[in-house]
Parts: C-alpha cells; structure tokens; sequence
C-alpha cells in the first residue's frame, strides 16, 4: 500500500484534538506563589514515584519546577506504595504524580491547598495496581494497492503520545481477519483497531465517536480515509474533470482545483480530464450540467467517499447526474469567465 503522506480532513482535525497536555506543558504553566511579608514562600516538592519502566519520567519535570519557582524550595521522594496517606489526602488515582505546596500551579488540580500533577499515560492506577494505557493495535490489512495506508495513522497516534505497544497485522481475508470483521461490523478496509487502555487517554475518547465506534472496549476506526475497500469494491478514487475557456487569458490556473481537492480533502483521482469549452466535449459537458462559469470541475460520484467534502458540498457546489459539480467559482478570488454573458470578471476587485 502507498505510504499515507496526506491526511483526510477530519482525521487530520481528530488526531491533531489528540495532543496530550505532556509533563514539561504543565510544568510551565503560569504560576501565582503566595508571599510571606518580606520573605521568599516556602515550596516542598513532593514525589510520588513508581516503578514502572513505560511511565514517564518526572525527575525532568521536578527539575523544571525548581527552575522556574521562587522561593526556598525543598524536595522530597517517596514510592507510591509507601504513601497511601498522601494518595488518600490528595485524591491521587494514577502515579507517578507529584504534589507542590506553596506554589498554586495553573492547569493543575488543588486539593487540600496543594497542586496536585498526575502523569499522562501510561501510568499506574493506585486502586488496581495495574499499569494503564499501554495500547494494542490491530491492522486488518487488505490487498489494495491504492488503499490508505494504516502505517501513516499508526505513526501518527504515536506522535501524538499514544503508547503503543505491540501492533499486528491481521489479513483480512484469513480466518482471524473474517472474524474481527464480523464481530466488530467492519465495512471499510483497511481498518484499525486499538484495544481498551486507549481509553486512559481523554483526547482519544473525546473524539472517537466522530471517527469510530467502542465495542467491548475495542476501539474500531470506521472512517477509514479514502481510499479504501467496501463490499470488494475500492471506493475513493475519484475522476475529475476540469473545464476551462482557453481564450480567457487572464482566468486563473484551472489546475489549482486539482491542487485544493489534494490538499484540502486527501483526494485521490482515478482519472484527470481537462477540457476546453470550445471543444466538442467541452461543449457537451458544459451543456449537460449547465456550467455558467469557468474554469470550474466535476467529480464522479465516488467523491462521495470523503465524508468532510459531502458535509460542505452544498455550499460551493451541487450534484447533477450523480456528479459533483463546482458553481462557486467566484470565491475562489481570482479572474474567471461568465460564459452566458462573455464577461470576464475579476474577483477580487
């Protein structure tokens, strides 16, 4: 499968809403410290540490703290299974955390006049003991040349600081492949699916039902980018066609539709026709869909695949003869020709 070096619109706004609020970003929140008169503030650092190989590591973060706050600071260390009286008192669920009194840190928890911090995942939950948030993931692959690749998507859950331990790869026409896809409902191909720990990272679970679905505690991508495999079928490749007046010299570059439908929607096209309004297709086409202006373009109906271009099509566009049709070629800002009247026009003045 080709590498997957564009993302489609909503994936890209749903893995960018994963950021994970990281251990230096609440270090460096703003901070208000209560003064004693004349005196500098008494700060104690406290923390709670574990022995957990996969956690993050907060001796970084304690560091930054004693940089940035002013005041006779001191520090102190305990492992968390020697300090159920300070998890009790400050409501501490997961470790490692670490408590400050005598600096109210903005972004953090105040309990019992103190800024409580508790790791991102993977962290352990005090109450089971059990580390949480180390994620498993499923590829279910299919033989598709120009189908998305889950690579991409894989990389970016990772850069995002999703922590995944073990991914596999499962074949989707194998007997465990068949059986994922009947259990979990699965329609589009390639898919991936990420086991329940996932569910200890908040961005993951805020998001997650605009893109997918939670089966006992699997989490099953459904809209899968375009291109992809439905019914044995790929769907996401799209022709286009472009139209244009070569005799409007001054209209703006019709090839920029194709570099917009790439840029802004990931699209992938089947084929690429440019016509010009003179020639005999060119006239047919702009007959049977009654095109106005130019330079504009249509898309067959598989560009019915990228869900966020369906959402706002209504707005710059219609659909006709089961295409897509762009009308709204004036906000685009550039020159373009009014072919009933002959006009040039130039939108921006």
């Amino acid at each position: 499968m080709k590498d997957w070096s564009k993302v489609y619109g909503w994936l890209l706004a749903a893995i960018i809403v994963l950021l994970l609020i990281t251990v230096y970003n609440s270090y460096q929140a703003t901070h208000a410290i209560s003064k004693g008169k004349g005196n500098l503030p008494v700060i104690t650092i406290t923390s709670i540490t574990a022995s957990c190989s996969q956690c993050p590591d907060i001796s970084a973060g304690v560091a930054q703290l004693k940089q940035s706050l002013q005041g006779q600071i001191t520090e102190e260390s305990v492992d968390w299974q020697e300090a159920q009286d300070l998890i009790d008192r400050y409501q501490i669920q997961t470790v490692p955390a670490i408590i400050v009194h005598g600096a109210a840190l903005q972004g953090l928890r105040t309990v019992n006049n103190a800024s409580v911090f508790e790791s991102p995942a993977p962290h352990i939950a005090v109450a089971s003991g059990e580390v949480r948030g180390i994620v498993r993931a499923t590829i279910l692959s299919v033989e598709c040349d120009e189908c998305t690749s889950m690579n991409g998507i894989v990389a970016e859950l990772r850069n995002a600081g999703i922590y995944l331990d073990n991914v596999a790869e499962v074949v989707a026409e194998s007997e465990e492949g068949q059986a994922l896809i009947r259990k979990h409902g699965v329609k589009r191909l390639p898919t991936i699916l990420l086991s329940s720990d996932v569910a200890e990272y908040p961005a993951i679970t805020q998001v997650w039902p605009q893109v997918g679905v939670v089966q006992d505690g699997v989490y099953v991508l459904e809209k899968v980018p375009p291109p992809y495999m439905e019914g044995g079928n790929v769907r996401g490749l799209v022709g286009l066609t472009i139209v244009k007046d070569e005799s409007c010299a001054d209209c703006y570059n019709a090839s920029l539709h194709q570099v917009l439908l790439e840029n802004n929607f990931g699209m992938k096209f089947s084929t690429v026709e440019v016509l010009d309004v003179s020639s005999t297709r060119g006239m047919q086409t702009v007959n049977k869909y009654g095109i106005t202006l130019v330079p504009t373009f249509i898309l067959d109906n598989q560009a019915g695949s990228y869900d966020l271009l369906a959402q706002v099509w209504e707005q710059v566009g219609d659909i006709g003869h089961a295409s897509y049709v762009f009308r709204r070629v004036d906000e685009l800002g550039g020159v373009y020709k009014n072919l009933t009247s002959g006009e040039i026009i130039n939108a921006t003045q």
